[in-house]
């Protein structure tokens, strides 16, 4: 384990990798020699300015938009607030689990937060402190917005190892709760979990939540393995969508499209974005190729290659660790935002280490045009989409919350 992954969030350090797994410790990062897939266009009338409105945060995690036009934010300890970014100083409490989370060594906490299409439920994602499995779980919201009972688990993950837990979540169209898991850690994917369908590990997993009977909830009929096989017989878990993922820490859905969009943190020399069409399958069994491959490149410790599938799907993009950088952090795809008139249709990321804002828009054919934004965030951990189309960031290296708009 990489000390950088102990100690990011109480001393601030380049990487803050603490919740991204981006370095492990047997992994060789003198990588100087890569380079990135397009280099950045640098286009003047994309550039953005990132404005903080909020800096008492405490290692903010997750930031999402509610439907009142407030924004929920997950600090890492277990603790998501409600935040009016008209009036930032005011924010109440949602939901106190820092009890339920406890342990925050490794890359624990909690890491994911979705809402109900009613917004009367709140999903959430973080490790257990008894023994740091992945823990999903529903709270009711009551007319004040405020979590209510105790909640009611649905999923329960364990965890081999501290760091690569993802933990990201979101809801579909169709009602239908996300969650992106981690290979399970350790570094190289020593267990061999994210090209095994039959663990829910380095995998996304669909479900249905039920709210009301004995099970939490339900698998969709349509999921590539909803009979527990694979096309050619094997075992699969049934929650599994796609696998072949390293640690997917954070992912979306276009709001306008369908299209997926997953960041899958590499390993010591390459990060990754995928994008899966909607009306292309969205990616229904899928095989995103760790731990063969690390992003378009054959990954070097790949312990049987001559077992790689022909089949895997390549990344639309992926950059090398060269100029400071070392973990991906997926974003939203811009729709509508007032902020961002001349972003329309572009996914935001950025890179941890770096912390400078990017954009990939893409083409007709589906190529895509990395745009350098301008703007630089240290340490940005999500991205959110409020109720007007405003695009927000939370960062960990000052614990702030940031509204990205329009420069100039």
């Amino acid at each position: 384990m990489n000390s950088r992954l102990i100690g990011a969030l109480t001393v601030v350090v380049a990487c803050s990798a603490v919740l991204f797994g981006c370095t492990d410790a047997d992994t060789d990062t003198d990588k100087s020699g890569s380079v990135e897939t397009t280099a950045p266009s640098s286009i003047p009338d994309s550039s953005v300015k990132a404005e903080a409105i909020t800096t008492d945060l405490e290692a903010p995690t997750v930031v999402l938009g509610a439907a009142d036009g407030t924004l929920l934010v997950a600090e890492r300890a277990g603790n998501v607030r409600r935040i009016d970014p008209k009036n930032p100083d005011r924010s109440s409490t949602v939901l106190d689990i820092t009890s339920d989370v406890g342990d925050l060594s490794g890359e624990k906490g909690l890491l994911g937060l979705a809402t109900s299409p009613n917004d009367d439920e709140l999903y959430v994602s973080y490790t257990r402190a008894a023994d740091g499995a992945s823990v999903i779980k529903t709270f009711p919201l009551g007319a004040d917005g405020v979590a209510t009972a105790s909640g009611r688990e649905m999923l329960v993950v364990p965890q081999p190892f501290s760091n690569h837990n993802g933990g990201n979540l979101a809801v579909d169209a169709d009602g239908l709760l996300w969650l992106g898991l981690g290979d399970g850690g350790a570094g190289g994917d020593p267990y061999g979990n994210g090209q095994n369908p039959a663990t829910l590990l380095g995998s996304m997993l669909r479900i249905r939540p039920t709210l009301d009977g004995d099970e939490p909830y339900q698998i969709p009929d349509d999921n590539p393995f909803s009979d527990g096989t694979t096309p050619n017989g094997s075992k699969a878990a049934p929650e599994a969508w796609a696998y072949g993922l390293r640690n997917p820490w954070r992912f979306t859905f276009d709001s306008a499209t369908g299209d997926l969009w997953i960041a899958d943190v590499g390993q010591g020399e390459w990060e990754e974005i995928n994008h899966v069409a909607a009306d292309d399958g969205l990616g229904e069994g899928a095989n995103f190729g760790w731990n063969h491959r690390e992003g378009t490149h054959p990954y070097t410790d790949d312990p049987d290659p001559a077992d790689a599938p022909g089949d895997m799907v390549d990344p639309v993009f992926d950059y090398s660790h060269s100029d400071g950088r070392c973990s991906v952090t997926g974003g939203v795809v811009v729709r509508n935002a007032p902020g961002l008139p001349n972003l329309d249709g572009v996914y935001l990321w950025a890179d941890l280490c770096e912390g400078r804002l990017h954009g990939l828009r893409p083409d007709a054919d589906g190529e895509v045009t990395d745009l350098d934004l301008g703007a630089e965030v240290p340490g940005i951990t999500s991205f959110g989409t409020a109720a007007d189309g405003e695009v927000y960031a939370v960062s960990v290296d000052q614990n702030q919350l940031w509204r990205l708009t329009q420069a100039g």
